[in-house]
């Protein structure tokens, strides 16, 4: 049955909460890992670390009503405005469960399919997420998840470490490698991982985008930066120098700009079958 058009109404908020979701950082993974998806009838799916609803909803309405998409995310306000864009959208074939990727409630041998967008490096356990997910796949049903490399920010990584050895704070450079492999393990570590649980891994994708700045301060003020990555780097940083930290490594990568300021993001994507 074909579905309501839905009317644009530029008076109603709803209409501008829907609108505005796409997110920035998520967008280019998404794109990436909906192209891998084989687009075939009677596939359960299961998207770990739903967020907000992006690229699962659009899977969902992409597959049609002989598929079901089941998601799973611990974040309750995310999960709040998935509900609203299910309804918002029509969507019926989509299902929102509130779980740990660690804990997966779902019997075994259930999914035919099971993506990830940037979910999987956020998680607390990686090896026991995997596990998790290679438990409730059906023999030969696969996996399909993106991640951003560990030289995302290479520019101001490499600063902030060259910084970290001119103060003679080793201890905030090993915490700063330690930052980085606990969020964005190198390829063949994640390829390990994945053939030592049981996967069959068939290729890794490689692109990447590039996001320019004005300058160093621009950089650290952006929303997404502030919000998403600034709160992470503060922790590595002391308390008391953190401000100074930051006017600095800012300074510094004033010094890498020509047109603009550009921070590099790889974004790799891994198609594995069980």
């Amino acid at each position: 049955m074909l579905k309501t058009p839905i009317k644009f109404d530029s008076n109603n908020d709803l209409n501008a909460e829907i609108y505005d979701e796409l997110p920035l950082w998520a967008a280019p993974f998404g794109m990436m890992l909906l192209d891998k998806v084989h687009y075939k009838n009677n596939q359960t799916v299961l998207d770990i670390g739903a967020g907000c609803g992006f690229p699962s909803i659009d899977l969902a309405m992409r597959l049609g009503n002989t598929c079901s998409i089941y998601a799973v995310d611990p974040w309750t306000s995310g999960i709040n405005r998935i509900k609203k864009k299910l309804d918002f959208y029509q969507v019926r074939n989509y299902n929102i469960i509130e779980a740990l990727a660690e804990n997966l409630p779902f019997e075994d041998n259930h999914f035919d399919l099971v993506i990830s967008n940037n979910g999987l490096n956020n998680v607390e356990d990686l090896q026991k997420s995997l596990s998790e997910i290679f438990r409730v796949m059906k023999s030969n049903a696969n996996l399909i998840f993106t991640t951003n490399g560990n030289q995302t920010f290479d520019t101001f990584y490499e600063i902030f470490k060259e910084y970290a050895k001119e103060k003679n704070r080793s201890d905030v450079f090993i915490k700063i490698l330690n930052h980085i492999d606990n969020k964005r393990k190198p390829a063949k570590e994640i390829s390990e991982l994945l053939e030592k649980i049981g996967f069959k891994l068939n290729e890794i994708d490689y692109s990447s985008v590039v996001w320019k700045f004005n300058d160093g301060i621009s950089f650290f003020n952006h929303y997404f930066i502030n919000y998403y990555f600034l709160p992470s780097w503060k922790e590595i940083i002391p308390a008391d120098e953190f401000d100074n930290w930051i006017i600095e490594i800012a300074a510094r990568l004033d010094n890498f700009k020509e047109d603009a300021l550009k921070m590099k993001i790889p974004i790799l994507c891994f198609s594995a079958t069980k």
